[in-house]
């Protein structure tokens, strides 16, 4: 059983290839329809370039540095996403074993009546006041949508693809789309079984919806969902509707899975989570991230209110909803026709969740201010007995609109009280049990008088108190107050500031080093105070020395090779011992051996305000400092940390080469040399450190306002 979808009877589907017959129905432009009987075999379905199988695999790395991004690029790595948490990159098969501290990206695959009627959203529609959805933003995230399709076009708010072209050649996500938010613009008769003539209305068809692309044929990568989620926070959806998942978890939860550890972080930013249990016919646990601890997991029934034999379920499952033979749009560029508007008939816990999202828009559209627990306790609450594998039951939309939530009267509890000192600083973090707003009261004693606070609602609480004298004995006090105004505070506790920090030694860096004569060697003062800081003292300390016939230094640590000999520089700094290191002068090369890349420019040119090509310089020197010309330089040119551009050019006699990037959009430019051939040199394998804002102005920026 293929898990992307369990079955599919389209109004005009032609290449999923999953079904050994199907029937089509087409709505044309006029809002015709005519059903045609299809002949032959089912064309196979071909995978795009996109997602074809490579010498390439995706690797998350948690909590990386720059550094360590510029490392796996030279490696032949690719930046995929910069998550708030994580880095995901795409390397070279042959590179992967060697890379440390990095897990593989994991694929996860798409889940695949009258069923507004068997939820009672109709009578949410119908009702005084009536209630569709209007002025809540729902994301979901999947496979791409028909954006012309007439049902859906005016609910389209935004559009991100973060997995190739933009559109939707599988046709789920357009499905999924429909479910939520389709106009119910046309009656579609069958003869499949399924009732008739019925509309594709969606359960709240005045709801926006933002699409993020996250899923290609072959399924759906974690950075891909995640880098999803972000971005569905982020543009202040109400609601993510998730149709997507791997295989069953068992238990109450699987938090500590990257996926669904990043669909409750969603949920800790106010935002309502709905995910597919799965189909996998499991009665033991459901797929992530629907086992995270804090989304709505959602199972599928028929329209007899029967529980799926496919759908997952297990202490996790938290409601079920219609997913057999549900009836949606369907995406053109799919069905391969896009003079037409297509339909489908499909199955699977893909299209239960799309019932609760709608669900959940309509609550908050009743309940403007209800939270994310209390639009779950009006889903739960409300939801109707089908049997066991239910989990709270199947929803009913008109029960949760009229459900009067139980006010919260919680108090936050706080907990983890951590707050460690500097001379001048002192940093305040708790956490909560619940979403919470943050605020510490401070002062000499417990009548405090100085606050310093963050409105956001968080359960993670960090506050830094600046400013702070030192050696001194501070009174404060924590107070959190969560969404629905219960507020929380500590007793008077107390912290004292540090004593200030004394300088105890100094250091040089490097310990010894090996110069030529008429070369230059560059070294740096480190000093360390009793915390253990540090501080660069290069500019401050006294630089000697032992032999200046040998080899000078000036007042910034740069060390110059006068002759051959071998002498000790001197850093000199108040009453410390002083530092040492040892420096050898070896007499001047005659003939180069090496080159590098000395350093890399950029410049603009071009348009109203010469900054619409971009220019990157890049110059050469040989290791007895002379221009290298005749060198062929390869470079890989990224922007805001993803590649988009590679290049092969030979230097002049000046030794520089500049390549030039037409009609170059604004963004953070950096370059990385991936190649210096130069004729009897060897390259040393350096990008000397780069980068560049580019911001471009606009046309109109400098016209006088009329």
């Amino acid at each position: 059983m293929n898990k992307w979808i369990l079955s599919i009877t389209i109004i005009a589907i032609l290449a999923l290839g999953v079904t050994s017959a199907f029937n089509l129905v087409e709505a044309d432009q006029n809002g015709n329809v005519k059903v045609i009987t299809p002949t032959g075999e089912v064309p196979s379905y071909v995978v795009p370039s996109e997602d074809k199988e490579s010498n390439t695999k995706r690797i998350i790395a948690d909590s990386i540095s720059p550094k360590d991004i510029s490392n796996f690029i030279q490696q032949g790595c690719s930046v995929k996403h910069l998550l708030k948490d994580a880095t995901a990159l795409e390397c070279p098969t042959s590179v992967v074993p060697t890379l440390k501290n990095v897990r593989e990206d994991k694929l996860l695959q798409i889940h695949d009546l009258d069923a507004d009627i068997q939820i009672n959203a109709d009578d949410v529609w119908n009702g005084v006041p009536s209630y569709t959805g209007a002025g809540v933003v729902i994301a979901i995230l999947d496979t791409g949508i028909d954006t012309k399709h007439i049902e859906l076009q005016d609910s389209i708010i935004k559009t991100k693809s973060f997995k190739g072209s933009p559109k939707d050649s599988n046709g789920h996500g357009t499905h999924v789309s429909g479910i939520i938010t389709g106009n119910g613009v046309f009656e579609i008769s069958n003869n499949f079984g399924y009732p008739s003539p019925n509309k594709a209305t969606g359960v709240a068809p005045d709801a926006g919806i933002i699409m993020g692309k996250v899923c290609a044929p072959r399924g759906c990568f974690y950075s891909d969902i995640a880098a999803g989620i972000e971005w569905a926070v982020a543009e202040g959806a109400d609601v993510i509707s998730i149709s997507i998942g791997g295989s069953p978890i068992g238990g109450d939860n699987c938090d500590g899975d990257f996926i669904a550890d990043k669909a409750n972080w969603a949920v800790d930013n106010g935002v309502v989570v709905v995910v597919s249990s799965g189909n996998d016919y499991s009665s033991t646990g459901v797929s992530s991230p629907a086992c995270g601890s804090k989304v709505i997991a959602v199972g599928a029934v028929d329209q007899s209110d029967t529980v799926a034999d496919f759908s997952n379920s297990g202490p996790a499952l938290d409601i079920v909803a219609p997913g057999v033979g549900v009836l949606s749009t369907y995406s053109c560029d799919a069905a391969g026709d896009c003079g037409s508007y297509w339909y489908a008939w499909m199955s699977g816990t893909s299209m239960a969740a799309p019932h609760v999202a709608g669900a959940a828009a309509l609550v908050l559209q009743s309940h403007p201010g209800f939270s994310v627990d209390q639009v779950k306790d009006a889903l739960y609450s409300t939801a109707k007995d089908v049997g066991s594998q239910d989990g709270n039951g199947r929803v009913d939309v008109l029960g949760a609109v009229n459900y009067l939530s139980a006010p919260d009267t919680e108090v936050p509890i706080i907990s983890n009280i951590v707050y460690p000192t500097t001379s001048t600083t002192a940093t305040i973090t708790w956490n909560t049990n619940e979403p919470a707003t943050s605020l510490v009261e401070y002062g000499l004693d417990n009548t405090y008088g100085s606050p310093a606070s963050d409105n956001n609602l968080v359960t993670s609480h960090s506050i830094v108190l600046t400013g702070l004298d030192s050696s001194t004995i501070y009174h404060f006090k924590i107070t959190s107050v969560d969404g629905s105004n219960n507020s929380a505070s500590t007793a008077d506790l107390t912290f004292e500031t540090l004593s200030p920090p004394t300088l105890d030694s100094i250091s040089i860096t490097p310990s010894s080093a090996s110069i030529s004569e008429g070369s230059t060697q560059q070294f740096t003062a480190t000093g360390t105070y009793s915390d253990d800081t540090t501080k660069d003292l290069t500019a401050e300390v006294a630089w000697s020395s032992s032999d200046t016939a040998v080899a000078t230094i000036d007042n910034v640590g740069v060390a110059t090779g006068m002759s051959v000999g071998s002498i000790v520089m001197t850093a000199t700094y108040s009453n410390l011992s002083p530092a040492t290191s040892t420096l050898e002068v070896t007499a001047a090369p005659t003939e180069p051996t090496t080159v590098s890349a000395t350093s890399i420019t950029y410049a603009t040119e071009g348009g109203k305000f010469q900054d619409k090509h971009l220019l990157i310089t890049i110059a050469l020197l040989d290791d007895i400092r002379n221009p290298v010309s005749g060198a062929s330089v390869s470079i890989d040119l990224y922007r805001d940390g993803s590649k988009i551009a590679s290049g092969t050019a030979t230097t002049g006699s000046s030794g520089t080469i500049t390549f030039s990037l037409k009609n170059a959009a604004s963004g953070l430019y950096k370059t990385v040399v991936t190649g210096v051939t130069a004729s009897g040199l060897i390259w040393d394998d350096i990008t000397p450190p780069n980068e560049f804002d580019k911001q471009n102005q606009s046309p109109n920026s400098s016209k006088p306002q009329k």
